[in-house]
């Protein structure tokens, strides 16, 4: 990710903060300069080099100890903003992605948020503490549509249990196959589908982007995008299908 910390107006400019600058496939342009001046963005660079100064000025009456570890804290604290920052871009940038496609949304084409939820414990009437720390954990998976029917958003969920095996492009193929089947079922006229994952291996790996065009053409639906939201960060309408789920357990 392009992100200058001496110049930080270039990062109000999506297409420029998020091109590889090495990489001409990976870049796009903008016809603008960035030469302006943030006084926020300048703020912030300005704060923590005060901190840095600040910490320098008091070496002579701190320990060695001490200065190790307050020299830490500054390094680890101002390295978590800069990344907390790209990634409230990356998450602005994968957002208007999910925009854009809901507003293409019609009666033939889908848009699919899938997300691993957190594992599932049994449950029992008056278990023990030996019940309770020595059972295994359901993965469960939440796939949520969501289509256009008329002027109308509609949504519908489709959840898989598993009792055992690992969270991998192998299940969650699976699951995409599944959820295609029913869909062309309920909605024969489906064309085009659009994806939305979060960017774990299990979704964001070779084995899932190549067999889900396979899968498409095994249901005749033409997989128009695989989008990957950064954490935290797109995964809003599986989280709250969980939570409905399991208040409801």
């Amino acid at each position: 990710m392009h992100v200058s910390q001496k110049s930080p107006v270039p990062d109000h400019c999506r297409a420029f903060a998020l091109s590889d600058p090495k990489d001409s496939v990976y870049q796009a342009r903008c016809d603008h300069e960035h030469s302006e001046v943030c006084d926020r963005c300048n703020l912030l660079t300005e704060t923590l080099l005060d901190i840095e100064e600040g910490l320098a000025a008091q070496t002579g009456n701190l320990s060695f100890e001490e200065r190790e570890e307050l020299s830490y804290r500054v390094r680890k604290g101002k390295t978590a903003i800069w990344s907390w920052k790209s990634h409230l871009l990356r998450s602005v940038n994968q957002d208007s992605a999910r925009v854009e496609i809901r507003e293409k949304l019609d009666e033939t084409s889908v848009l699919l948020v899938q997300d691993w939820a957190m594992k599932y414990l049994p449950r029992k009437y008056r278990e023990s503490q030996i019940d309770w720390f020595g059972k295994r954990r359901i993965p469960w998976h939440v796939t949520v549509a969501t289509r256009r029917e008329g002027e109308e958003i509609k949504m519908l969920t489709f959840v898989h249990n598993f009792q055992a095996g690992s969270q991998d492009s192998c299940a969650v193929l699976a699951v995409m196959s599944d959820v295609l089947r029913q869909l062309k079922i309920i909605f024969p006229q489906l064309q085009f589908v659009y994806y939305r994952q979060d960017n774990t291996g299990c979704y964001h790996c070779g084995a899932t982007i190549v067999c889900s065009r396979v899968i498409g053409e095994q249901y005749g639906v033409s997989i128009k995008r695989l989008n990957f939201s950064d954490p935290q960060g797109g995964k809003g309408p599986c989280n709250r299908k969980a939570v409905t789920i399991l208040n409801c357990t």
